[in-house]
């Protein structure tokens, strides 16, 4: 199994902390702001993939520890699509954007609006 070295791990930390202050303060979507930290910081696919991963898996921790209402624990939120990637680089070796697709958490029916 391929691990992250410490160097690359806090920047997927530090990466994960900037998106959620861009989703939460800034009011961006978490594609946007993963978007955005990945063209500041040059990455590549797999970093975005394993980055939108890290958002969701503490995006919804978050969700399920600081709530005690059950609604509010299975409330719906938006998250990055895993399965979003940088375009190929152009011919001019510039970056195209990522899909802009928002996953949702699944709604209880007749439960949540």
């Amino acid at each position: 199994m391929q691990t992250l070295s410490k160097e690359a791990e806090n920047k997927v930390i530090l990466a994960v902390k900037q998106a959620v202050t861009l989703v939460d303060e800034d009011e961006m979507s978490p594609v946007d702001a993963i978007e955005k930290i990945a063209r500041d910081s040059s990455w590549g696919p797999d970093m975005v993939r394993f980055a939108s991963y890290a958002y969701n898996t503490g995006r919804q921790t978050y969700q399920r520890q600081e709530n005690d209402n059950a609604l509010e624990k299975f409330a719906d939120f938006p998250l990055a699509d895993n399965r979003s990637h940088l375009a190929q680089a152009g011919q001019d070796g510039s970056r195209r954007g990522l899909r802009h697709r928002v996953k949702r958490v699944w709604q209880w029916p007749g439960v949540l609006p």
